[in-house]
């Protein structure tokens, strides 16, 4: 018995909706034209359960069983470095409740200094090391 998505596909080229073109050079929204609104779920480059009318392309590679087990293990790394800076920041949104504030602190990953933000209305924390490829987020 099949699911509405028997497994999440994705093209090796892909490199992210807020570029302008995958590593195979293909122009995301000239492949899939037509409308603005909805042109990320014609994509071809990820299957989700919103994706919907995509379009064909010829570039289109899937990853191999050694590809995808490297960007889990590379995904994975970054689960583990956000959950650590996530826990340096912590403290700061009850010292901070209610009010916007910024600053920086020690990285907890690779001691350089990691600068963050509070915002009042919410509560959420944005932070971003100075260090290149160290951590970023935002809520």
């Amino acid at each position: 018995m099949g699911t509405l998505m028997q497994e999440k596909k994705k093209c090796k080229h892909f490199t992210g909706a807020l570029q302008e073109m995958c590593k195979a050079g293909v122009n995301y929204r000239t492949l899939v034209s037509g409308p603005d609104a909805g042109w990320l779920a014609r994509l071809p480059c990820v299957t989700t359960k919103l994706s919907h009318d995509q379009v064909a392309c010829l570039s289109y590679a899937e990853l191999t069983a050694e590809e995808r087990t490297a960007e889990e293990r590379i995904a994975a790394l970054a689960r583990d470095r956000l959950k650590l800076a996530l826990a340096a920041v912590r403290p700061l949104r009850t010292r901070y409740k209610g009010q916007d504030a910024n600053g920086t602190i020690p990285c907890p990953i690779c001691a350089g200094n990691l600068h963050w933000r509070i915002s009042a209305y919410n509560g959420h924390i944005w932070g971003r090391c100075e260090t290149l490829d160290c951590v970023s987020w935002m809520e």
